[in-house]
């Protein structure tokens, strides 16, 4: 979160990690007026590294290598899943297999390319706007 704080979101020289993206895309989404009314946003951490005794844990709980890093729930009952990824950067085999999953049960998935926090936002903005059909 410090990177956010001190720098410009829109400055491409900082090394912005994905988690700083999505820490900046929750921030964001959940300052809109139409959050809470219209849609929730929330976000998983499954790409943060731990120890073989955690993640086992966690695998057991039922955490998924793959599984898209947001989520949108929207009034009425839809979901959009979203993966986040920094410009440059592909999906894996694991998250490519959880999107054919998710297309297969009719869930919509929408991927953010980025470089910067900025960038980031405005993409989320788009989906959010396409899917709860409003604009801020």
């Amino acid at each position: 979160m410090s990177l956010l704080l001190k720098h410009e979101w829109a400055d491409e020289s900082v090394n912005w990690l994905e988690e700083h993206l999505q820490q900046a895309i929750i921030m964001r989404m959940r300052q809109r007026r139409d959050h809470g009314d219209r849609f929730r946003i929330v976000g998983d951490m499954n790409a943060a590294k731990r120890n073989k005794a955690t993640g086992a844990r966690l695998k057991a709980a039922g955490m998924q290598t793959g599984e898209p890093d947001m989520r949108i729930y929207i009034k009425g009952g839809d979901c959009v899943f979203v993966e986040l990824k920094r410009r440059g950067n592909k999906t894996s085999k694991e998250q490519d297999a959880w999107h054919e999953i998710l297309h297969d049960l009719d869930f919509n998935v929408a991927i953010v390319t980025a470089s910067t926090p900025e960038q980031a936002v405005e993409c989320m903005h788009l989906i959010i706007d396409d899917v709860v059909g409003w604009e801020e």
